[in-house]
């Protein structure tokens, strides 16, 4: 399984879906799990085979309506994100949203279909 099936299936901790009804549009998987990501099938699965251990998923939202996603992942080496690190991430929220927003309507021929937005860092 890749880690969008766990995400589209919804049988998993901290899926996209379930981030984006969320308050907060930020979670770690150690958050969710209570401290156990290894509890996460998409983890346990296919993240920690390939040596990573904490992950920290956002959602990008206007409204109730997200149009965007990104997961930031760090290897077993790793403590985790911190509690600074997640608060970046709600606040580079906010301003991805006006920045996108405002790149759209900057563009002479304005996109007709919805598309996915995946950040890698």
């Amino acid at each position: 399984m890749r880690v969008l099936d766990y995400d589209l299936e919804g049988e998993d901790f901290a899926t996209m879906r379930e981030i984006a009804r969320r308050d907060s549009p930020v979670w770690t998987i150690h958050e969710a799990t209570g401290g156990e990501p290894q509890r996460s099938l998409r983890m346990r699965n296919v993240a920690m085979p390939m040596g990573l251990a904490s992950e920290l998923r956002a959602v990008f939202r206007t409204g109730q309506a997200c149009w965007g996603t990104a997961c930031m992942v760090r290897g077993q080496d790793a403590l985790g994100f911190s509690a600074v690190e997640v608060q970046f991430m709600i606040g580079l929220s906010d301003h991805m949203r006006t920045g996108f927003v405002a790149h759209c309507f900057s563009m002479p021929h304005k996109p007709t279909n919805p598309a996915a937005l995946r950040l890698l860092a």
